[in-house]
C-alpha cells in the first residue's frame, strides 16, 4: 500500500496524455501495467473554455468512457482496484459554473450517468 508518493515516481506516478484517441489509453494501460499492478486511476481531464461540442464531448465524456472501459477490466480481472472520477461543477449546478453553455453541462451530466452504470455493471458482475 502506498502510504507517502516520493519524488523518484517509485511508488505512483503521474501519467499526461492526449485523450483523444483510445490507442493512447492503450499505450498508458501498457506502462502502468510495467511498472506494476493497478490499484487506482484518476480521471481528470475537461475543457471549460468554448469549443465545438465534438471536441468538448470528446474529452469531458468520451475519453472518460474509454479509460473506464480499459482500465475497469483490468481492475475486474485482479479483483481489485478504483476508478476516481473528477468532474465539475457544472454536472450539479448546469450553466450557471460553465457561463451558460449548456455544450459544457450535456457531457458532464451523461458522463454522471455512464459512472452509475459502470458501478451497478461491477457490481453485480
Amino acid at each position: 500500500m502506498v502510504t507517502t508518493l516520493d519524488v523518484r515516481d517509485e511508488t505512483a506516478f503521474a501519467l499526461g496524455l492526449e485523450v483523444f484517441a483510445k490507442r493512447n489509453f492503450e499505450h498508458a494501460l501498457s506502462a502502468m501495467l510495467q511498472r506494476g499492478n493497478l490499484d487506482i486511476v484518476v480521471n481528470n481531464a475537461g475543457f471549460r473554455k468554448r469549443m465545438p461540442l465534438d471536441e468538448i464531448v470528446s474529452v469531458n465524456m468520451r475519453s472518460v468512457f474509454l479509460r473506464c472501459q480499459l482500465f475497469s477490466a483490468v481492475t475486474k480481472a485482479a479483483g481489485y482496484g478504483r476508478i476516481v472520477i473528477v468532474t465539475s461543477l457544472a454536472l450539479h449546478r448546469g450553466g450557471t459554473v460553465a457561463s451558460g453553455s449548456a455544450s459544457l453541462c450535456l457531457p458532464k451530466c451523461s458522463l454522471c450517468i455512464s459512472i452509475l452504470t459502470l458501478g451497478l455493471l461491477l457490481l453485480c458482475s
